[in-house]
């Protein structure tokens, strides 16, 4: 054989070698649900970490993520095992099982001293990265009597050391449904405040807007009951600790548990619920008019992150007037650095369908970063939105009728 016989031989070989690789290399978008193994219910808020893009599941466990088709996303929910799985083997339901729970041994000195290290250790982090700030895509639902009467999303950019505040609007959009009962409460937009859940705080004795008590402080024996349990997931333990708030506390007062990784002594998770939360009812009803509301949230911490960086905030809310039941919910996600637009400082006081008015809807940068799957009533309510869009453009150019 000559030697450029030989040349192409090689060539060709490499080609072939090549070939199949760049065919399953090919990006495709990849969905599924995330449940639990033993009842089937969703897991809201659940981790899905791809090679180029991550995600998480929406409050009905879905999720959609770009991905290769031999990319292994790794799914994780505090509490459960975790799953890699190919994705080009991603089926409708991807199930996770609930971690072992360990029988807590004869302890030779209480879990006390265990806490306070956790809470000092918490403290200091948030001392050294206060500062650090990220961009985070926010979405919330409004029903009144049970029909989603609006929906809004927006990016804003915030501080994300263990505590989401200082929120700083960058672009949104928002839609409303004909059929609300009420269109009254379809405006209660400003409840993205409510995402800013202060968890850690380095005074003895913190507030959260001023009437909301979070359990990781200096003083927390003082308002808070405490147990824990030790959770095994195959791949680390876990302390998940209750706080239980002392009877009839002024405040409404953190009521849930705090998940920490047994080893490092990092936040990994905290969810629980709040009763008789001062809600402000809205901007057409009467000023200072607020009602008591139900609240449950999670907060979710980047385990890759020495910061404490939140990695997700979900908040539901409920609460009636004399007319009409109204329920909320909301997430919050950390998109980290992804170039989503230039901060301006969001008004609370004003309302935030206002401030996106002034912005302006940009209708390509919306089919780009829709990072996390919408519901099917999510989903509606935007297409109405896109339909008004045509309207009113052919309104303007009636010729292109």
């Amino acid at each position: 054989m000559s030697g450029l016989h030989k040349k192409i031989k090689t060539f060709l070989l490499a080609v072939l070698m090549v070939l199949p690789a760049t065919v399953y290399a090919q990006t495709a978008e990849y969905s599924s649900r995330v449940v639990d193994a033993e009842t089937g219910e969703p897991l809201p808020m659940a981790t899905v970490q791809g090679v180029a893009e991550s995600t998480v599941t929406n409050i009905e466990g879905l999720f959609c993520v770009k991905a290769d088709a031999g990319d292994v996303l790794k799914i994780s929910y505090i509490g459960y095992k975790s799953v890699s799985i190919k994705a080009s083997d991603i089926k409708a339901n991807i199930k996770l099982k609930p971690a072992d729970i360990q029988l807590k041994e004869v302890e030779v000195s209480p879990f006390t001293p265990t806490l306070e290290k956790i809470i000092k250790k918490s403290v200091k982090t948030l001392q050294k990265h206060h500062r650090k700030r990220a961009n985070f895509l926010y979405r919330q639902t409004t029903e009144v009597d049970g029909t989603t009467s609006s929906m809004v999303e927006a990016f804003f950019n915030a501080y994300s050391t263990y505590n989401v505040y200082d929120m700083q609007l960058i672009t949104g959009r928002y839609s409303e449904n004909d059929k609300s009962p009420d269109k009254n409460f379809s405006h209660i937009s400003n409840l993205y405040l409510l995402s800013q859940i202060l968890l850690v705080s380095e005074r003895s004795m913190p507030r959260f807007f001023g009437s909301r008590l979070m359990p990781i402080f200096k003083n927390y024996k003082k308002y808070f009951e405490t147990d824990y349990d030790i959770i095994d997931d195959g791949e680390r333990k876990v302390y998940s600790i209750r706080f239980m708030p002392h009877d009839n506390l002024p405040w409404a007062v953190f009521d849930g548990k705090v998940y920490v990784d047994a080893a490092s002594l990092k936040l990994l998770r905290a969810e629980g619920r709040m009763r008789n939360v001062k809600i402000k009812t809205g901007y057409e009803i009467a000023e200072n008019d607020t009602l008591p509301a139900d609240l449950r949230f999670t907060v979710n911490f980047k385990e890759d992150s020495k910061a404490g960086e939140v990695e997700s905030v979900s908040v539901v809310a409920e609460y009636e007037n004399t007319e009409h039941k109204i329920a909320f919910s909301s997430i919050l996600y950390n998109v980290g650095k992804r170039n989503v637009g230039k901060a301006i400082r969001a008004d609370y006081k004003k309302d935030l369908r206002l401030q996106i008015d002034e912005i302006g809807y940009d209708r390509d940068f919306w089919r780009a970063n829709e990072i996390v799957k919408r519901t099917a009533v999510e989903e509606e309510i935007m297409r109405k939105k896109g339909l008004s869009e045509i309207e009113s453009y052919l309104q303007i150019h009636p010729d292109e009728l």
